[in-house]
């Protein structure tokens, strides 16, 4: 931790441009990849919630109303036209 510290303050300064570029290149990049797993459950959660909500709402419209509130739907429900 000490050697750390130490090239971390007193190691060969680089650029903020240059250390912007090295996130983006490269630190970002291996933190997205190494949270796939999470990233991949979280796309399925939501994939699962909205055809569930079809389901719901094309079998019994009523459910519309329950899903989508009223500041949300802003006077729609599930007979509006595509105009409206």
């Amino acid at each position: 931790l000490c050697t750390r510290a130490y090239f971390q303050l007193y190691g060969v300064p680089s650029s903020a441009l240059s250390q912007l570029g090295r996130f983006f290149r490269a630190a970002w990049p291996t933190a997205v990849r190494s949270i796939w797993r999470e990233t991949l459950v979280a796309f399925l959660l939501t994939v699962a919630a909205a055809v569930v909500g079809y389901v719901l709402v094309r079998g019994d419209p009523s459910w519309f109303f329950g899903i989508v509130g009223d500041g949300m739907a802003q006077g729609r429900d599930p007979s509006a036209s595509a105009e409206s």
